[in-house]
């Protein structure tokens, strides 16, 4: 009895990777290294040692705008007292999360110095990284006053808050290969520190000591100006996605916006949108406006943004960026839809209720047969949006799962093996994509010679 096995053999062009572009070497190595270690330990030592004065503050009231941020306000204080909580449950919730953000941002950054202790583009994220996650109590100036005095503490303030946007602004120019593209980002980069040095040093000559009160036309320039920076920035890693990147490249960028994109997201749905619909949460001595600042606003975003950094540059599970992107888009479309078909269901029964019956109030039969309907759509939904979304984003992928489809069907049929040599080279093909194939078949169990049946031509370039 003949026995017949197969056996593929694919190879890929060399890929290049973004390492080699951001490595760096002697001189420039141990000076990179000197200064990122240097400002690491700098920040971290001054967050350790204004941590128990921030503690302090937090235990006290304070008054806008001469409040550390989560520090609350006598307005914001009642409202917490009227949920029936005490400023002490306040603080064991709020001090946690800092530190553990702060720690989650400090490791990543030392593992990426650590594992890529040449690569000048994992410093300048470390760097960020650091500097980002003491950034709740080193941009302070109220709370490093009392360790290195008024006039020092505002000045240091200043200083680091120019430093983490010149980082932020290197970071989103050069990630992921460390190079300007396209060519006018470096310019743009330029022009962007010009007017970071402004507002970071110059701007200030127009807060009047000590009030920390920015005015109101300096507040909408600056965020006139940053918002232009983040559509510029995204217009260059369109491009760069498009036309400059590697396949590896792609993937790191994929993490980076899709984490970027889920803290806007977050920060849309828990800060911003919530203050629009009900004004009064949205003011200054609001408990809601208090919170959701610290927490949505800056330890979210911290976290989403630091993880993301560190599997794009560490390239941990790297490809799978893809699946979650699909599965958030699935879901979240999937949450919204049962959402509205569920309030909707509860309106439409109420009111027929309410028509035929004359009752009004909630029905639990409603609510039942509701939840009921729901539960019944979930999995069928599921599928219908799951083949949406393939089909209009993931193509490759839903043409990939149409061919092994009808290739199995015609194996289980197809009794040629001459035929079905033909069509497993072009299901392979097609949903691979080699550079080159071969099938090889045996003739016999005790021959050892193989001769090649079906050989396919590398794809034209």
């Amino acid at each position: 009895m003949n026995q017949t096995d197969t056996t593929g053999e694919t190879t890929e062009p060399a890929t290049s990777h973004s390492v080699p572009a951001t490595r760096l070497r002697r001189h420039w190595l141990i000076l990179a290294r000197s200064a990122c270690i240097g400002v690491m330990i700098l920040f971290l030592g001054l967050f350790v040692a204004a941590l128990p004065i921030y503690f302090v503050r937090l235990n006290t009231v304070c008054s806008p705008p001469f409040c550390s941020i989560g520090q609350l306000s006598p307005t914001a204080l009642h409202t917490l007292r009227t949920l029936g909580l005490s400023l002490h449950d306040y603080i064991v919730f709020i001090l946690p999360l800092i530190l553990i953000s702060t720690l989650a941002s400090v490791s990543i950054a030392t593992i990426l110095l650590w594992r890529t202790s040449d690569n000048g583009m994992a410093m300048l994220v470390a760097l960020l990284l650091t500097l980002q996650g003491t950034g709740v109590i080193i941009g302070d100036r109220l709370l490093l006053g009392p360790l290195l005095g008024q006039t020092l503490a505002s000045a240091f303030t200043n200083c680091s808050n120019f430093v983490i946007v010149l980082c932020t602004i290197l970071v989103f120019c050069l990630f992921p290969n460390g190079r300007f593209v396209p060519r006018w980002t470096l310019w743009f980069m330029l022009f962007v520190v010009v007017l970071d040095v402004f507002f970071s040093f110059i701007a200030t000559l127009f807060v009047s000591p000590p009030s920390t009160q920015v005015p109101t036309w300096l507040d909408l320039l600056s965020s006139v100006l940053w918002l232009g920076f983040l559509i510029s920035v995204a217009g260059a890693q369109i491009y760069r996605y498009r036309r400059v990147s590697t396949p590896v490249e792609r993937q790191q960028t994929k993490w980076v916006v899709f984490s970027f994109a889920l803290a806007l997201l977050q920060l849309l749905l828990v800060a911003i949108l919530p203050t629009l619909i009900f004004p009064p949460l949205g003011q200054p001595d609001s408990l809601y406006y208090i919170v959701s600042t610290l927490v949505s606003g800056n330890l979210i975003i911290e976290l989403l943004l630091a993880f993301s950094f560190g599997i794009a540059i560490l390239r941990y599970r790297l490809y799978d960026i893809d699946v979650l992107i699909n599965r958030t888009l699935v879901y979240g479309i999937l949450t919204a839809a049962l959402a509205l078909i569920y309030v909707s269901l509860i309106f439409a029964l109420q009111s027929l209720t309410h028509a035929l019956t004359g009752q009004v109030g909630d029905n639990p039969l409603l609510i039942v047969g509701s939840t009921l309907v729901i539960a019944a759509l979930f999995n069928p939904l599921r599928r219908r949006i799951q083949t949406l979304i393939d089909r209009r984003f993931y193509r490759r992928k839903y043409d990939a799962a149409r061919t092994l489809a009808a290739f199995s069907a015609t194996l289980r049929n197809e009794m040629d093996l001459e035929r079905l040599s033909e069509e497993l080279v072009a299901v392979v093909n097609e949903t691979m994509q080699p550079s080159y194939i071969s099938l090889w078949l045996r003739t016999s169990a005790s021959s050892r010679k193989r001769t090649p049946t079906r050989v396919s031509d590398p794809p034209a370039s």
